[in-house]
């Protein structure tokens, strides 16, 4: 099945190579141990696989452009791939082809064939599955693609996120940048960088818990990221879960000189937060928070 896939042609530019690059995509991010149970999500590393993978192996005057949510949507025609939501099958059908951020709305990830699925998470078989793929479709191409890539495309991608903080604050979202890959990517990262930012700890309370991959400690959104779409390191806090739900309800917010301000509504029970108190901030204040950002949540979100 892998050796038969059914890819769009043309007479200028050949077979599509999106399907065969997302397979073998998939199948480093499993090596990789970042996927591991039968359900393959669309994250910030799956691009930068495909990324980096497309760029090593397609050449530059394919005519072809390395747009994940084709293979990724159409893959289901093979027969061994199925896009789920909240555990069952969905078509995702739209009238357009949908951006990543939207596709990564409508499914939870894809699935493969309950018997194929061992067969990739096995290292033996996996490595047998990628050497075939390479031979029958990128035949002379190298067959190596460094983890170093997919890192190095990551933290580019979050460097053009942290350069946000060196222009003019906005308030109202660039519709236009939300199409586009890297702004998929940089929305997903925007969690990381802010708690890397605040050193990995609340900066009310300064918890820091980890476990694995799991933290106590999220990166907070000021401005509402469902309605400004600012991933703006100044649009954010690090919180932790308890302070980053006061925040959201507006229990409390902060001034313009970053001490906190409660909601006198708020039952303060054990001193859940401290009026007046300042918060911890980040060491380059080139990424404190906008004032245009927290007066907007004063006005509209603080109680």
């Amino acid at each position: 099945m892998f050796c038969r896939l059914h890819r769009n042609a043309n007479n200028a530019r050949g077979a599509a190579p999106h399907k065969p690059v997302l397979l073998l995509a998939i199948l480093h991010e499993i090596a990789m141990g970042r996927v591991t149970r039968n359900l393959v999500a669309l994250t910030p590393e799956l691009l930068a696989s495909f990324q980096t993978h497309w760029h090593a192996l397609v050449p530059l005057n394919s005519g072809w452009q390395p747009k994940l949510t084709y293979p990724f949507r159409y893959l289901q025609k093979e027969g061994f791939w199925t896009l789920v939501k909240n555990g069952h099958p969905t078509p995702v059908q739209t009238k357009h082809e949908p951006t990543l951020t939207q596709l990564a709305v409508l499914c939870d990830g894809g699935r493969f064939a309950d018997d194929l699925w061992p067969l990739l998470a096995e290292s033996h078989t996996r490595e047998v599955l990628r050497s075939h793929l390479l031979a029958t479709y990128f035949s002379g191409q190298p067959t190596e693609v460094s983890e170093e890539a997919t890192t190095s495309y990551l933290a580019l991608q979050a460097e053009t996120l942290k350069k946000q903080a060196q222009a003019k604050f906005r308030l109202h979202a660039t519709v236009k940048e939300q199409s586009t890959d890297g702004y998929f990517v940089r929305s997903k990262l925007f969690p990381k960088v802010v708690k890397e930012l605040y050193g990995f700890a609340c900066c009310v309370c300064q918890a820091s818990a980890r476990l694995g991959n799991s933290s106590l400690v999220d990166g907070a959104h000021i401005l509402p990221f469902s309605e400004f779409h600012n991933d703006d390191p100044r649009n954010g806090l690090a919180l932790c879960k308890n302070h980053h739900w006061g925040f959201d309800i507006g229990a409390w917010s902060l001034s313009d000189s970053y001490e906190i301000i409660v909601t006198p509504k708020l039952i303060n029970d054990l001193v859940y937060v401290e009026n007046g108190k300042t918060i911890v901030q980040p060491k380059d204040p080139i990424y404190l928070p906008d004032p245009i950002a927290l007066q907007w949540h004063r006005e509209n979100i603080l109680k």
